[in-house]
């Protein structure tokens, strides 16, 4: 079965990519996985170790939970999906993902230009980086909508 990957950050502002990548999911008829990643590296030389653990426990459980409500959203429009967990370098667990589940379309939120960290700018990188690891399908949205296809490396963008 093929499969979509749509990392998330969960929560109200993630709703509207979350929805475009169910419904992609369900009209492909195609697994789906929702994938949180937290990273709490930067805390290691200035905090104690078990401070660091606790940290990473409570993202854990906020990521879970976060991941749990996208993953009933999904199947409560009839599509299978799975939620993924991982820790570190966003770009590193995203390989890491999309090597173990042989997936075939990566589903990306942007935030507003200039607004957040995942602006165009950082989406066009990634998108660099993703495609010189493995050629597959990559659709950025914003705000629910298409506004960059990838399709293999050929950029195929709706006009």
């Amino acid at each position: 079965m093929n499969r979509i990957l749509c990392p998330t950050r969960g929560g109200e502002d993630s709703y509207k990519n979350q929805d475009k990548a169910i419904e992609l999911a369900k009209e492909r008829n195609w697994d789906l996985t929702f994938l949180y990643v937290s990273n709490v590296d930067f805390l290691l030389n200035l905090s104690s170790p078990m401070m660091v653990k606790s940290i990473q426990d409570d993202l854990d459980d906020m990521g879970e939970f976060l991941l749990t409500i996208a993953q009933e959203r999904a199947e409560k429009r009839d599509v299978q999906a799975d939620i993924t967990l991982e820790h570190g370098v966003f770009f590193d667990a995203l390989k890491k993902t999309i090597t173990e589940q042989d997936i075939d379309t990566l589903m990306l939120g942007s935030s507003q230009e200039n607004v957040g960290h995942t602006n165009r700018s950082y989406m066009d990188d990634l998108i660099g980086h993703i495609l010189e690891f493995k050629k597959i399908e990559i659709i950025v949205t914003y705000e629910g909508q298409v506004i960059k296809r990838v399709n293999k490396g050929e950029d195929v963008t709706p006009s």
